[in-house]
């Protein structure tokens, strides 16, 4: 039989018809107010009651619903009622309503996903007023998940979904200050996780500091009501943690960023840690998960890239066993020193597998197995930022075939750094080939012109700088230097002590990359002179072949010439000019019959 106080309670609940008295005695349990279990039962079934009878007013309802989810927390067969409850709204409801059933739909869906209440909250977004509450809630839903995945792919999949409903809750509403700080916070995550450039993710952190102003503001206001404590009341804390995990990526891109670590220690502990271990760290979950997933590989690919972090790493974990940390760095290091092995010792079944262009690295006669992995980094670092796997095999095959005689040049071979270099620029030159050659007049004009016109070689010296500016050599890169082999170079490259050239020139005739060499590249041996016997030219072509152009592979190669006796390299790429679109092309005019 109920007490007298679960009676009262239940008196006072139904009688409810103010909603500023509602929300009141709502945020008081909400806020933690000890009820006893008995009289908690009885609460919780009359604010159900309250909640799903429509004569009532929606905010006296709104209120008892919040008062509902806050009684269920904790409790599986409560949940299980008010699920039900919820699956059964009728979008005929007071729309007023819907509004507030979303919100709790979206944060009980974020805990307990369910595909019921998905489609659910994908119902309620069809509702005007209840739209934004809907998509946040979406939001939450496949971030929840995305926390939860252990597969790179799906994570970033998962987040980036998620960001795209924290937008539409955004434009769906003009105070939405929660859902805009999601989008920011999660935007810097996958930001970070792409490997964009630190200036971008310092410019989402600024987006991150604004929208979580605002969202304070309006959040945090001093009254006489206690904390809420409901899952609702909740996401002020959750959306702090957010921002922490965004000022934290940022801090980690930007000394990935830096060649050097003045702070090494810092850095390890106050950043990096913190995000190798967010979930458990930041969110307080019990294991890895999506962020882990999807910052993981970009953090160990700055380690490899620079080997100085990796001792810097080994020192820590010979010093600090008994430090918190000292596990989670250990599985780090291991997790690093697998991929390093994994280039070594890579099989031909997995380098098959793998991007063709790591896998002819992996198979190069000549450099030992330390070299080989040099090279294997060098290009996977570009593949990553140029997203060279997703090149067509023609490219691939250039590529290739560039490398394995270059291999043959002394410098090539043994001037580690310089090669390395090279290989990226000759990566980023085949990606400005390919761009030029798939452009329309619109987008490169200085191809497009008449027979009788003649564009400067100005003109696409600029467009490959672009190029360059736009790639990770932009830091390494200078336009027309002056003092090179006395005179001035078009585009320079300096790294490590070592230079390269890459020389732009037009011509009118009608030459082999062997026939450009011989009419280029004194210039180029000449620049070289003080530096490794290997460079690039980069060649507007003008002879006007009927607007069309000749093959890829016909234009691109690795010619070679010993001025001296000195054995020189160089990579020649042409770009054709004169072009037409295709829709004005004839084929008879590139025809070349047969003798």
């Amino acid at each position: 039989m109920p007490s007298a106080a679960s009676k009262a309670a239940e008196i006072l609940i139904d009688r409810l018809h103010d909603p500023g008295a509602a929300q009141e005695i709502v945020a008081l349990v909400c806020g933690g107010l000890a009820i006893p279990e008995a009289v908690a039962e009885i609460t919780f079934s009359t604010f159900r009651r309250s909640a799903f009878t429509t004569q009532k007013h929606y905010g006296t309802r709104a209120a008892a619903l919040k008062g509902a989810l806050y009684l269920a927390q904790g409790h599986a067969a409560r949940i299980h009622w008010l699920q039900g409850d919820l699956l059964a709204v009728s979008l005929t409801d007071d729309p007023q309503f819907l509004r507030h059933a979303a919100a709790v739909a979206g944060v009980v869906a974020s805990q307990r996903p369910d595909q019921a209440f998905v489609d659910l909250l994908q119902a309620f977004y069809s509702v005007h007023e209840a739209a934004d509450e809907a998509a946040f809630g979406l939001g939450l839903v496949l971030l929840a998940q995305a926390l939860g995945s252990r597969e790179r792919p799906e994570a970033l999949a998962l987040f980036q979904d998620s960001r795209h409903w924290f937008r539409n809750a955004s434009i769906n509403s003009e105070d939405r200050a929660d859902a805009g700080l999601f989008f920011a916070t999660v935007g810097v995550l996958v930001d970070f996780a792409n490997g964009t450039a630190i200036a971008e993710v310092q410019d989402g952190l600024k987006a991150v500091e604004q929208r979580l102003f605002d969202y304070l503001s309006i959040h945090l206001v001093e009254d006489h009501r206690p904390p809420d404590q409901s899952w609702i009341g909740l996401r002020t804390t959750e959306a702090a943690h957010w921002a922490a995990l965004a000022l934290k990526l940022t801090e980690l891109a930007g000394s990935l960023a830096r060649d050097a670590w003045l702070e090494g220690i810092r850095v390890i502990e106050e950043q990096l840690f913190h995000i190798l271990s967010a979930s458990r760290t930041i969110f307080r979950r019990a294991t890895d998960g999506g962020i882990e997933a999807i910052t993981g590989p970009t953090i160990q690919t700055a380690f490899i890239k620079e080997k100085s972090r990796l001792a810097m790493l080994d020192e820590w974990l010979a010093s600090k066993a008994r430090s918190p940390w000292y596990e989670q760095a250990k599985g780090f290091r291991g997790q690093v020193q697998t991929q390093l092995e994994g280039a070594i010792t890579r099989q031909a079944f997995d380098a098959a597998g793998a991007p063709s262009t790591l896998a002819a690295s992996a198979t190069l006669e000549g450099p030992s197995a330390t070299d080989r992995l040099e090279l294997h980094e060098a290009i996977a670092g570009v593949e990553r930022e140029f997203s060279l796997h997703d090149t067509d095999p023609i490219v691939e095959e250039l590529l290739h075939s560039m490398i394995a005689k270059l291999s043959k040049n002394e410098d090539f071979r043994g001037q580690l750094p310089a090669r390395n270099l090279f290989i990226q620029i000759l990566l980023i030159t085949l990606k400005f080939v390919a761009k030029c050659d798939n452009a329309q007049s619109g987008e490169a004009k200085y191809l497009f012109t008449e027979a009788t016109d003649k564009p400067l070689e100005a003109a696409i010296e600029a467009d490959y700088i672009t190029a360059i500016r736009l790639s990770s050599l932009s830091r390494l890169c200078t336009r027309q230097p002056q003092e090179v082999g006395g005179g001035r170079a078009d585009v320079q490259f300096a790294y490590k002590g070592y230079t390269l050239i890459t020389e732009c020139k037009r011509s009118f005739d009608d030459l082999t990359n062997t026939q450009a060499l011989i009419q280029f590249g004194g210039q180029l041996v000449a620049y070289q002179v003080s530096s490794v016997t290997f460079s690039a030219l980069l060649i507007l072509d003008l002879f006007p072949r009927g607007g069309s152009m000749q093959q890829f592979r016909d234009r691109v190669s690795v010619e070679e010439a010993a001025p001296f006796g000195k054995l020189h390299s160089f990579a020649v790429f042409r770009v054709q000019g004169h072009r037409r679109s295709p829709s004005d092309l004839k084929l008879k005019d590139t025809l070349i019959v047969p003798s």
